[in-house]
């Protein structure tokens, strides 16, 4: 039988590819089900232009990649991967990713 965690879902189909980053806070380490005060990464928040500027907050584990603009701009993730997981018999969606950039769109 297929596992719900095995479900791998095209992350640029769903979010599209213009994400503009609205906020960036810590993630946190959590044990037997509650949080510590250990930060694992970063959550990157994103308004998805493909989703009418909803948004999901993608975490990268480590290190801040990114310091917040004045303005929100354009940003680009690699190994961007998102799955799904019930919680409380409600689906959910988790995104996480490997690195983050700014897009460049002066030419």
């Amino acid at each position: 039988m297929i596992k719900l965690s095995d479900i791998k879902i095209d992350a640029y189909a769903t979010l599209g590819e213009n994400m503009l980053l609205t906020d960036i806070t810590p993630a946190y380490v959590y044990l037997n089900g509650r949080k510590t005060e250990e930060v694992e990464g970063f959550k990157y928040t994103v308004a998805c232009q493909h989703l009418n500027l909803d948004k999901v907050s993608i975490k990268i584990l480590g290190k801040k990649q990114l310091e917040m603009s004045e303005k929100f701009e354009k940003v680009r993730f690699d190994g961007l991967a998102l799955s799904v997981y019930i919680r409380e018999g409600q689906p959910q969606i988790s995104a996480k990713a490997e690195k983050i950039a700014y897009v460049n769109t002066k030419t």
